[in-house]
């Protein structure tokens, strides 16, 4: 039975695929909110998994936005708990998703 399996994948293919599963069920559960202080230039961030929410505040006259919730002393926040929930999405943003889908897409050929 073992051996069947060697011939059906090798084991840099059974590798390869366990680290894929593996990435995307660490990715499914960590936050995703957008990062940066403009508007203009914001990218989304990967938060680490103990921060569960999302926030945008004001500091001086800058807004920023970031991963964790807001705490005492930051004027005009507000946090959420969805993903990219504390900014706007452009389609800017979605076109290296696809590229990144893509190129892994060709990589281990599924």
């Amino acid at each position: 039975c073992g051996s069947t399996l060697y011939i059906l994948f090798t084991p840099l293919d059974i590798m390869k695929r366990f680290i894929l599963i593996a990435s995307r069920v660490f990715v499914s559960l960590a936050r995703t909110c957008w990062n940066g202080e403009e508007a203009t230039q914001l990218k989304n961030e990967v938060c680490f998994l103990i921060e569960e929410k999302c926030k945008s505040y004001v500091e001086g006259t800058t807004r920023l936005w970031m991963c964790g919730p807001c705490l005492k002393g930051m004027d005009y926040c507000t946090d959420c708990d969805t993903d990219l929930c504390n900014g706007a999405i452009s389609s800017y943003t979605v076109l290296p998703l696809i590229l990144i889908g893509l190129i892994v897409f060709y990589l281990f050929k599924f």
